[in-house]
């Protein structure tokens, strides 16, 4: 602060005082000595609470007004976790965890990718399996003995990288995302524990504004109705509007929520495949689980579908119900068919690369687009004079 406040005050007296005579140079001399000495000086900044930080990128990035939460890994390329108002991008999550296993597959020697897929679970070093003693041979118990060595080796390389890792998701958090993780009852244990499963689970809840101090119904019903009222929106694309629709419904089924298991949809899905409803035969346990699954992924893709923007897939949604009515059933059996489909689909002539509307203002539009026509089609040649009797052709 001591070198910005020298430099202006410097500016000052230069401008002010006169261009000639002695003094001037006196000045010049005594500004010059006064930088010299405020460059030598270390810089610092100053926190909300007027102490003295060195700079990093958590205090540029938490406190700096109008900087970008960058995190404190720069291998991540600025890939954070923070609360949905800080971020308006609601990919965010997994374009972080997507960032993570890359980084993890960078600097870590063992395999941790099951902790990022779409059902991660905690990774493990698989144990040796020891050979039978009365079958194998001596190059079978060489080897096995080898495999128990890499087998600790691993174990301990693994539990290293987890704790290591532990501490770069954290970093990668915003102060908000912070507060919330500390106040949860096991947080300094998974922190010994290096257990990024349960930490990558609690950021995904918070970012979803899933509190465990908040009522579960609650919480997950706001969820559920937010998904089916959502819609593609017009300056949205299909890809866009495809990877937001799993994002939501992923984090709700990891917060035990589902979709379409209803038994109307279950049934005509086992009717669909010529299973008799009325033999306990053929409706096992596994038959009606392996319809209850159907049914959901056709209900998530049929929802996909008719959220999609009206004026580009009405059409499509049309005849797939006439279809329908002719006995061919053709509606998309999942999110991905269902998007597949609706790439494939010839658009309405016209509607291809033209921004739409918002239909918030459609009115407007209709006002200006109708006084555009009232004076192109009025009669040019009935000009109207001004106060000074003059005209003026096409004004």
């Amino acid at each position: 602060m001591s070198v910005i406040n020298n430099n202006t005050n410097n500016r000052n007296d230069q401008s002010s005082a006169p261009q000639t005579g002695t003094g001037n140079a006196n000045q010049g001399q005594r500004n010059h000595e006064g930088n010299n000495r405020n460059q030598n000086k270390p810089r610092f900044n100053r926190n909300c609470n007027g102490s003295r930080f060195s700079n990093n990128n958590r205090n540029n990035n938490q406190f700096g007004k109008g900087s970008v939460f960058q995190g404190e890994t720069s291998g991540l390329n600025g890939c954070v976790f923070q609360m949905q108002s800080e971020s308006k991008d609601p990919t965010q999550f997994k374009r972080t965890v997507e960032a993570l296993e890359r980084f993890c597959d960078k600097i870590y020697d063992v395999d941790m990718r099951v902790l990022f897929g779409p059902n991660p679970t905690v990774p493990v070093i698989e144990r040796p399996i020891r050979p039978d003693d009365d079958t194998a041979d001596a190059l079978d118990k060489d080897a096995y003995r080898e495999e128990v060595k890499q087998y600790v080796k691993d174990k301990k390389s693994l539990a290293k990288s987890l704790r290591a890792l532990y501490s770069v998701i954290w970093g990668q958090c915003s102060v908000n995302v912070i507060t919330k993780l500390s106040s949860l009852p096991n947080v300094d244990e998974w922190k010994e524990q290096g257990s990024c499963y349960e930490l990558l689970k609690a950021i995904q809840q918070i970012l979803m504004d899933y509190e465990h101090k908040k009522c579960i119904y609650v919480t997950l019903l706001k969820q559920i109705k937010f998904l089916y009222a959502y819609k593609q929106r017009d300056n949205q694309s299909l890809h866009k509007y495809f990877e937001v629709f799993q994002i939501m419904t992923e984090n709700i089924e990891r917060y035990g929520g589902s979709f379409g298991n209803h038994p109307a949809y279950v049934k005509d899905s086992m009717k669909k495949a010529g299973i008799d409803l009325e033999d306990p035969d053929e409706v096992t346990d596994d038959v009606l689980k392996e319809h209850e699954l159907k049914a959901q992924q056709k209900f998530l893709g049929i929802s996909f579908l008719l959220g999609g923007r009206n004026d580009m897939y009405e059409d499509l949604v049309i005849k797939l119900e006439n279809d329908y009515l002719k006995g061919n059933d053709y509606f998309p059996s999942s999110v991905n068919e269902a998007c597949q489909l609706m790439s494939n689909f010839s658009k309405k002539k016209g509607s291809v690369g033209v921004p739409q509307v918002n239909r918030k203002y459609n009115g407007l539009g209709f006002l200006q687009n109708s006084a555009t026509s009232f004076f192109q089609k009025s009669d040019k040649s009935a000009l109207v004079p001004g106060v000074d009797g003059i005209t003026h052709k096409d004004v």
